[in-house]
């Protein structure tokens, strides 16, 4: 499954990068962070929005030499260090209007290529909803003034275009389904302080489960999932579900994700894992998960490999004799899936 990400990633990457040109967005000049801050995230999905164009968001904490504290002013074309390759660049300022209690956003397009301003428009916006409303038409218009069909010329005479994919808008809620084999491993309760020899090694497991991540707090979610897992034992056949809940950090740029979790899982037992199985102390299925995930966007979500190991608090052991047998054993699993994921009401 991982040979299988790995060989069709390129042909995901050159489907969502190949056909769009960079803009390197530099951040607006404006004296309220906030406001510049949203206006700024509304420029982002506008231009990510767009069939040819997509958004190089420019880090202005690591400044190249040439670059002033704080960049140069917006009607100042940027220094090609600061959009290192872009084709093009926007950059922008806001002002506040006291007496009609409006914003003027006045956005400046430059082509990177021979530092030339191409076009120069504003806009003005009671909010960020209102500014969301208008700068779709404005960015239109901007961008009709770039010449068309002409490949981008570098300095040394040769003819390249540089792509770019857009890093996608925060959302609320991602949900998705997954599903994928397991190998279970088998070991003995703690003797002397250190685990016995393995009981056994079971790969012919599988299990599919369904996930819905709540994105509280910026990058941090907290993910709880619903997961069906068969399990062939030495005797036979069993089954359980296991409830995860998780907090989830998810780190997002351009078409890719990557993700880190942990977090502790209820278990119910079925079949004959219920009926021929006991488990103490509490009587079901406790345990704790953890571990990582990699996506890529492929249409309206993502699809993602989801590699985890799983550890049952609570031992498991025969029920032979009445309050149970004597021999019990730990459940570990390793689990890898492939899923798809896609977010839901952007922030």
């Amino acid at each position: 499954m991982l040979c299988f990400l790995l060989f069709f990633a390129p042909i995901w990457l050159y489907a969502q990068a190949g056909i769009r040109r960079a803009v390197a967005i530099i951040p607006f000049w404006g004296e309220d962070e906030s406001i510049v801050e949203q206006f700024g995230d509304e420029l982002l999905f506008g231009v990510s929005s767009m069939k040819d164009f997509a958004p190089w968001p420019i880090d202005m904490t690591r400044l190249p030499p040439d670059v002033p504290q704080g960049g140069f002013p917006p009607f100042v074309c940027p220094s090609p260090s600061l959009t290192r390759g872009a084709p093009y660049a926007i950059t922008g300022e806001l002002t506040l209007d006291r007496e009609m209690e409006q914003w003027h956003l006045r956005l400046y397009l430059w082509q990177m290529s021979d530092n030339r301003l191409l076009f120069s428009d504003e806009l003005t916006a009671y909010d960020k909803e209102d500014c969301a409303g208008s700068l779709p038409g404005m960015l239109e218009w901007i961008f009709s003034w770039i010449p068309s069909g002409e490949p981008v010329r570098t300095g040394s005479g040769h003819s390249r275009v540089v792509y770019f994919a857009a890093t996608e808008p925060l959302k609320w809620l991602y949900a998705g389904v997954r599903g994928g084999g397991a190998l279970h491993i088998h070991t003995s309760p703690i003797s002397d302080g250190l685990a016995e020899a393995f009981l056994g090694s079971y790969y012919e497991n599988f299990n599919i489960a369904a996930h819905a991540n709540v994105q509280f707090l910026g990058a941090l979610g907290l993910q709880l999932e619903a997961v069906y897992t068969m399990d062939f034992e030495p005797d036979g056949q069993t089954s359980s579900f296991l409830f995860p809940g998780l907090l989830r950090y998810s780190y997002r740029r351009g078409t890719m994700v990557v993700s880190a979790m942990g977090g502790g899982y209820l278990g119910v037992p079925l079949g004959r894992m219920k009926d021929e199985y006991f488990y103490h102390p509490l009587g079901n299925l406790i345990g704790w998960t953890a571990g990582i995930n990699f996506g890529n966007k492929v249409g309206p979500g993502y699809v993602y490999l989801d590699i985890r190991w799983w550890t049952d608090v609570t031992d498991t052991a025969k029920r032979e004799a009445p309050g149970g047998g004597e021999a019990g054993y730990l459940r570990n699993m390793l689990t890898l899936c492939i899923g798809y994921e896609a977010g839901f009401f952007r922030k």
